[in-house]
This record gives structure tokens, sequence and C-alpha cells, in this order.
């Protein structure tokens, strides 16, 4: 990921510092960076994390090449942009079969079932979504049927087979209705 604005970061910092006083086994893990970029919130956060005293519960990995064993070692996936379009790190998590918390906006709600694969949250909102953050945290049953329910959208709804097979049908479709109407 990239620690940018607007991608909802500074919600997730204040949402675990909340929960981080009540749960001391939490920690965060920031995977990406916002290193030379116009939008970077990384230093922002790395002093935020520094004031409230969280640097032993907050862990910034920096870019990483393959995140695979990052998504592996975590229980639960937070996407909390303000809008994203489609998150590919969201379907990565999914397909990883992690829980999601995102925002509910942009393609997110398109892949996060609220109560079924994980919840949606208001963007920019802490309390809302350090509340999902306990939830989760709490229940480990709950996190392994979400994150199954989670595998199983992404699997369903963005195979990327099932889904060029379905654009060749509608390109397919497409062209025999302009070819009929040039040829009546």
């Amino acid at each position: 990921g990239r620690l940018l604005r607007g991608k909802g970061l500074g919600t997730l910092l204040q949402a675990f510092g909340a929960l981080a006083s009540r749960n001391t086994s939490l920690h965060l893990l920031l995977v990406g960076s916002g290193e030379g970029q116009s939008l970077s919130v990384e230093d922002e956060l790395r002093t935020k994390v520094r004031e409230q005293g969280l640097h032993a519960r907050v862990t910034f990995a920096g870019r990483v090449e393959d995140v695979a064993p990052y998504l592996e070692a975590s229980d639960v996936f937070v996407f909390p942009s303000v809008f994203e379009a489609l998150g590919l790190s969201l379907l990565e998590a999914a397909a990883c079969g992690l829980p999601c918390l995102g925002s509910r906006t942009g393609g997110i709600v398109d892949v996060i079932e609220d109560g079924g694969s994980g919840f949606l949250v208001d963007p920019a909102d802490p309390g809302e979504l350090a509340e999902k953050l306990a939830l989760l945290a709490a229940d480990p049953g709950r996190r392994q049927s979400m994150g199954r329910n989670g595998r199983r959208i992404v699997e369903e709804r963005f195979d990327a087979e099932d889904s060029l097979a379905r654009y060749r049908s509608l390109f397919a479709e497409l062209a025999a209705s302009a070819f009929g109407r040039l040829h009546p």
C-alpha cells in the first residue's frame, strides 16, 4: 500500500490508539510507504505514533515486494480509505482469507459484505472503526468465518478467468447487435 493522504490512515491510527489502551495484545502493522510522494502522510503517522507512545505497538514495514507473508501473519485487514475505486490490496487480503474492515465508499462496498465477510464503516469515523475492530479482536471464530466468506466473494466476483469469459461474452453480444443493426 501507499501511505498517502486520502487512505484514511490517520483514522486508523486514532481507532487503534483508542483500542490499544483497552487491549494490550493488539499490534498494528502498516505495510507500504509514502516516501517520495507529494501526498505522503508517513512522517505524520510516525510522529503521531511517537506522541501517543505507541512505537512498540505499531510497525512500519515500508515498501515490500511480496505482501503474502504479511497478510498471512495478520488477523484482520483494515482499508479505511476516504475513497477508493477498487483496492487491489483489499482483494489480496480477502483472497488470503482475512476478514476485512473498510470504508463504506467506492469499490470497497463491492468486496466487503457488511457483517458477512467483514465490516463497512463510515469514512473518517475512528469511533466506529474502533468498535468494529474490537468486535473482531474479541472473536477468533467470527474472524475465521468472515475470512472464509471474503475468500468466497473474491473467487466468485473477481476470478480472472471468469471475468475474461464474461467480457468475451459481452463483446460478442455487442458485436452481434451492432452487426444486426448494420445488416438488417
